[in-house]
Parts: structure tokens; sequence; C-alpha cells
């Protein structure tokens, strides 16, 4: 899993680098590292990503988040609508393993939104309580 990661960085990296002119020959050549150098390099951020995914795709499964179709086709309107093309049309090109991606996706960012619900939450109510404490503590000197 993580050498799949390793190598959709850096195949990331390459695109970056297409949209600015430059080649992975150019840039290797520029910078003197190897493939296999830039797989050591971005290997740390890789593994935090698997680490991360699948912590995340765990909470989906725990907390049985699903995405229903209408979530799917609003996100291929907004892919659509992206790449200027219109969603049905898109749909077309689709296969269910692209469909399937979208909707692994959407569960993840479920995920991330329950997580930082209950992150709001929790801080909400330490604020609450903090702000008791202090209060208390101040009607304690008054006395």
């Amino acid at each position: 899993m993580i050498d799949t990661q390793c190598e959709n960085m850096i195949n990331e990296f390459a695109q970056r680098l297409a949209q600015s002119g430059l080649t992975m020959e150019q840039y290797m050549q520029f910078s003197g590292v190897t493939v296999d150098g830039l797989k050591e390099q971005v290997r740390p951020e890789a593994e935090t990503r698997i680490k991360s995914s699948l912590v995340l795709e765990q909470i989906v499964k725990d907390e049985n988040i699903e995405v229903t179709d209408e979530e799917i086709d609003a996100e291929v309107e907004k892919m659509a609508a992206n790449y200027g093309m219109e969603a049905d049309k898109l749909k077309e090109y689709m296969g269910d393993s692209e469909k399937e991606s979208i909707k692994r996706d959407l569960a993840v960012t479920k995920a991330v939104d329950l997580i930082m619900e209950n992150v709001k939450e929790k801080a909400k109510a330490k604020t609450k309580k903090d702000k008791e404490a202090e209060d208390t503590e101040a009607e304690a000197e008054e006395e």
C-alpha cells in the first residue's frame, strides 16, 4: 500500500511539473535525484496518508456512514461543471470503479465532518466548563 501511495505521489508530482512545463526527467537532471530517491523522500508522507486513510475508512465502517445515489449524482454534477461537460455524458464515461471511488471519497469526507463536529462540540463544552469555573472562582474571591 505504501509503495503504491509513493508511486501515486510521484505521478502527481510529475503532473504538476508537466503543468509548469518541466518533465520528470528534466527535474531529476536538475535536482540530481533519482526515482528511488524521490520514493524515499515521499515515503513518510505516504505512510501518514495511508494511516489516515485506514483510520477514516474504519470510522466510516464503525459509524455506518453511507452515501446516497443522490450525493453521488451531485458530486458527478460538480465534476462535470469543472470539466465543462454535461453530467450525463460524464456518467457515461465513468466505470463502476470510478463511481465506487467517488462513493468512498464522499464517505471519508462525511467521516471527517463527523470528527470535526465532535471536536467542535467538545471545544464548546470545555469553553463552557472553563467559563463556569471562572465564574465560581470569581464568586469565591468576592466572598
